[in-house]
């Protein structure tokens, strides 16, 4: 998968945005690991923000989450440059939702 996909999923991801408290079930296992910190770090932070989302706001941010945790698998599976270009997209993806999902 192209580098820009995966930033374009990263985007979509971000732009639904995390809110704070608010009412809602996760009803999601845990993920197993990427492999590159800063993405297992935004991965874990989303999945704790979830539950604290409605109904309306969690159904809106899980199809973009989920699509881009998986290209971020399959470009880790890769290896490589692919993977390499995972970390600074993570870092970004975590520093846009740091404030909004605390």
């Amino acid at each position: 998968m192209k580098s820009w996909t995966i930033a374009l999923m990263i985007a979509g991801a971000i732009a639904a945005g995390c809110g704070g408290d608010k009412s809602g079930a996760s009803g999601a296992a845990p993920a197993e690991k990427i492999g590159v910190q800063p993405c297992d770090d935004y991965i874990a932070k989303m999945e704790a923000c979830l539950p604290k989302l409605t109904s309306n706001e969690k159904a809106a941010m899980e199809s973009g989450f989920k699509d881009t945790r998986e290209a971020w698998k399959q470009a880790a599976a890769k290896g490589g440059t692919e993977k390499d270009r995972l970390k600074p997209l993570c870092e970004a993806a975590l520093a846009s939702i740091a404030a909004q999902c605390k």
